[in-house]
């Protein structure tokens, strides 16, 4: 019964200490992401296409995000990340993938467990060129001519 209500103890005391690092308990169990960006050799007009993972934390700022195109995206980027990121309500990982390649994104670890994760690539054609995934762990993006697909739950490694 002692090492049960040390253990507690123990426990409590940890929480506290990370909870004051501003990171909980459920923030440890956050899990990596694997991804595969496969890219077509005609795909974007055969130009290079870059891509944001966008982690929203926060279910307004999810609202925001989540109804604008890819064009709207990537001009409005920087100011909605220098409004947000301070905050802790948004984090983007970018990644550029060259036509014709494949390029692989492995253990990338988000500051915690997102509210949704919303994908924009920056095509030259016309079109929303988003997609949200509520799980990120392991995705297959392929990038086409015109636009991009996501496979959830893809063994990519």
């Amino acid at each position: 019964m002692k090492f049960k209500k040390l253990f507690y103890f123990v426990y409590l005391a940890l929480c506290a200490q990370i909870s004051s690092c501003s990171v909980t308990p459920l923030d440890i169990l956050t899990q990596k992401m694997y991804v595969t960006l496969d890219s077509k050799f005609n795909a974007n007009a055969s130009s290079a296409v870059i891509v944001d993972f966008v982690f929203i934390y926060d279910k307004d700022v999810l609202g925001q995000v989540k109804g604008l195109t890819a064009a709207q995206w990537f001009s409005k980027k920087q100011q909605i990340v220098s409004d947000l990121e301070m905050n802790n309500k948004i984090q983007v990982y970018s990644k550029e993938v060259v036509p014709g390649n494949r390029d692989y994104i492995k253990g990338f670890k988000p500051m915690r467990r997102p509210t949704e994760v919303i994908i924009f690539s920056n095509y030259l054609s016309d079109g929303d060129h988003r997609v949200a995934v509520d799980n990120y762990c392991n995705l297959l993006v392929s990038l086409g001519e015109n636009d991009f697909t996501v496979k959830k739950n893809f063994e990519n490694l």
